[in-house]
């Protein structure tokens, strides 16, 4: 696919991304500052330059082979911006990230895990958040399952968790389905 259509189908889940914003009681400046970080993602990488991208010099790479190359970039970028959204305590941004079809652990509704969400990311005076070890346990052209290892720290408390997510593309965007703590580890608390 080349760079316009990707950035075409990328702009179809922006606006379906600004529509669902819309929907949301927010500030203006709020708004515009999503609607922002949403337009960087769409024309371009969200996690900066170090990550790998599709290597378009290799002659012999199969159309298949290209597009597995972009769909790892677009999943990097969605959890690195996932991530980002988490530690900048930006709910509304961080909430963004999920599918209006997440199935979440713990929580009989989403709005109950939703709630819960946004006041676990307001209450801390500060989040770190760090991502290593990403793999793809499966990789398809609407749905990946990814793990990697997620540090989280806040003021009194800091673990390591290995996370499962479930990452569906509708729309041309990927948004998390569904996510797993397969293992934390607590470790010890910043300051």
């Amino acid at each position: 696919m080349c760079a316009s259509a990707l950035t075409l189908t990328r702009a179809a889940g922006l606006i379906a991304d600004v529509r669902r914003i819309q929907n949301h009681q927010m500030s203006a400046k709020s708004r515009k500052f999503i609607v922002f970080c949403l337009l960087a993602g769409t024309l371009g990488p969200v996690c900066g330059s170090d990550q790998p991208q599709p290597d378009s010099s290799n002659s012999t790479q199969t159309a298949a082979e290209t597009a597995e190359s972009l769909w790892k970039v677009e999943i990097r970028d969605v959890i690195t911006s996932w991530a980002s959204a988490w530690q900048s305590q930006m709910n509304d941004l961080y909430l963004l990230h999920y599918s209006p079809a997440f199935e979440p652990e713990g929580f009989t509704t989403i709005a109950l895990w939703e709630a819960a969400r946004r006041a676990r990311l307001q209450d801390p005076e500060h989040i770190d958040i760090s991502l290593r070890g990403l793999e793809f346990v499966t990789l398809e052209e609407t749905r990946a399952r990814i793990r990697f290892w997620l540090k989280y720290a806040r003021p009194g408390y800091a673990d390591e968790t290995r996370k499962e997510m479930l990452l569906e593309k509708s729309s041309g965007v990927w948004r998390i389905r569904s996510e797993h703590n397969m293992q934390v580890r607590r470790l010890a608390a910043p300051g």
